[in-house]
């Protein structure tokens, strides 16, 4: 009978080795599929850095292309101040002559208002 005691403990013996084997291949293809997703995550960061600096790249330039057309524009703005001035000056200019016209055809042409004489 000792035989008949020692087979259901070898039986559990082998049923918890055989257990741990499984377990121990789980946790192995486990461990490769996380090997594989760090894998993956590192690919993905270093795709995210790369494209990152070209986007920095990217953004500079248009940076300094708008600094460049903001530039453009308050010189061009400045211009048009410029000349809407002066013609403003000589629209006035103008005004006054404009004004004084009548009494200087008057004057020229010899004639008087009544009770200017």
């Amino acid at each position: 009978m000792k035989r008949k005691k020692a087979e259901p403990s070898t039986n559990g013996l082998a049923e918890a080795m055989r257990s741990l084997a499984e377990s121990q291949a789980k946790l192995e293809q486990s461990q490769l599929s996380l090997n594989q997703s760090e894998a993956i995550l590192i690919q993905a960061m270093a795709t995210l850095t790369a494209n990152q600096g070209t986007f920095v790249d990217r953004m500079a330039a248009a940076d300094a292309r708008f600094a460049a057309f903001q530039q453009e524009l308050a010189d061009r703005f400045a211009r048009v101040d410029e000349r809407f001035n002066r013609i403003e000056a000589i629209l006035l200019e103008h005004q006054t002559m404009l004004e004084a016209l009548p009494e200087a055809i008057r004057e020229k042409i010899g004639f008087r208002a009544p009770g200017n004489e």
